[in-house]
């Protein structure tokens, strides 16, 4: 099994006065905060770090480093990536409310506002890494975005659209991944979705142009989302041509022009092409001749089904 690690290595605390200090300062002044935050009594913090007061009273003082041991222990608790901890990077908002309040779905922040993508297909992402790389990948990744299964239960509640851009930005920092990776785990939403309401209703069309049709007119945004609008400008019995481009209120609510990235189009790709999969044919072809994220003002989607309908012909 490959092993997957967070994107930034893990460097040891050094001695005071090194340049890892500032780091140090950091992790000390997050822990404090966290412990503010969710107002967590001094024998509460010590047994989580599992120090004693006086050695909390060195680190705090910084006569000597906190313990990389704690500082996992103390990560672990809170469900938070040891490097993001380390490095400051927590939604003290969303921890409070996780465990101060007992709110298990709080999103951060980073996450919760402009909220038009439906978890569907971030549910698709995690399956496969869990399915690629194995429970601890998965699990290392929610602590890394300050996430936890109870936000990937329900496929149709939202999440801003910008949890799956880092996510793939966070998958494409591993060195064995590349363009037919992304593509792969799109495609693997034929698996992913394989007993949901929305297979049972793709595997009631008939043939692969009503299908694209039906996906792209009436589907795609109520069970995907509205973070591109897409247009069907050709159709025919064995093939069809989509254009996609940002949806402006999406634009305006995240700052951004070009929403989303290279890989994530990539992974829109094998989406796509995976579709005839639920109605037991082969993969669709697609072919992608123009990409925001190339310079362009809109992306265009080929979808050659001609191989699927002629099987599909032929079965009725």
């Amino acid at each position: 099994m490959t092993q997957f690690q967070d994107p930034i290595p893990l460097r040891p605390l050094r001695a005071k006065y090194s340049r890892v200090e500032t780091r140090a300062q950091r992790l000390r002044s997050t822990i404090e905060k966290i412990r503010g935050s969710l107002e967590l009594s001094k024998e509460e913090l010590l047994d989580i770090l599992e120090l004693t007061e006086k050695e909390y009273t060195q680190v705090v003082a910084f006569k000597k480093d906190l313990p990389l041991l704690s500082a996992h222990a103390f990560a672990e608790r809170f469900d938070l990536s040891l490097d993001r901890l380390m490095r400051g990077e927590v939604d003290l908002g969303a921890l409070t409310k996780r465990f101060r309040q007992g709110d298990v779905e709080a999103l951060p922040e980073r996450y919760a506002n402009v909220a038009f993508s439906r978890r569907r297909t971030s549910i698709n992402i995690l399956d496969y890494v869990r399915d690629t790389f194995g429970w601890q990948a998965r699990a290392q990744i929610l602590r890394y975005f300050q996430m936890n299964e109870a936000h990937f239960v329900d496929p149709d509640k939202t999440v801003n659209f910008q949890f799956i851009t880092d996510l793939c930005e966070y998958l494409k920092t591993k060195k064995d991944s590349d363009d037919e990776m992304f593509m792969q785990m799109g495609a693997y939403s034929v698996i992913s979705n394989g007993n949901s309401n929305l297979a049972r209703l793709y595997s009631k069309m008939n043939g692969p142009k009503e299908l694209y049709e039906t996906v792209f007119t009436l589907l795609i945004q109520s069970y995907y989302d509205k973070n591109v609008d897409y247009r069907l400008v050709q159709l025919s019995d064995t093939s069809c041509g989509v254009i996609a481009y940002p949806n402006q209120e999406v634009q305006e609510g995240l700052r951004k022009i070009n929403i989303g990235s290279r890989e994530v189009c990539l992974s829109r790709i094998g989406s796509f092409s995976c579709l005839t999969g639920y109605l037991q044919l082969p993969f669709a072809h697609v072919r992608k001749s123009k990409c925001i994220h190339s310079g362009d003002s809109y992306c265009y989607y080929y979808i050659d089904f001609e191989l699927p309908a002629q099987l599909y012909a032929s079965r009725h």
